[in-house]
């Protein structure tokens, strides 16, 4: 299972959201909240979710700490 994180990786909440999903085995994946604004590649394409490279279709739960 796969976990997206919305929010900032500087951010202390993420951290310790991502830490305890880490330490119950589940992988995580930051999606930055300022993804758009910095350029960084987010693209859907044939039904897929592809963020920064990494496809993110399969991600079914999301931990939202903030939204631009």
């Amino acid at each position: 299972m796969r976990v997206g994180i919305f929010g900032s990786d500087d951010d202390l909440q993420c951290q310790a959201i991502a830490s305890a999903l880490g330490e119950l085995g589940v992988e995580n994946i930051l999606l930055r909240d300022d993804a758009l604004d910095h350029g960084l590649p987010v693209s859907v394409r044939d039904g897929r979710y592809v963020y920064r490279g990494t496809d993110v279709t399969d991600i079914r739960s999301f931990y939202l700490r903030s939204i631009p």
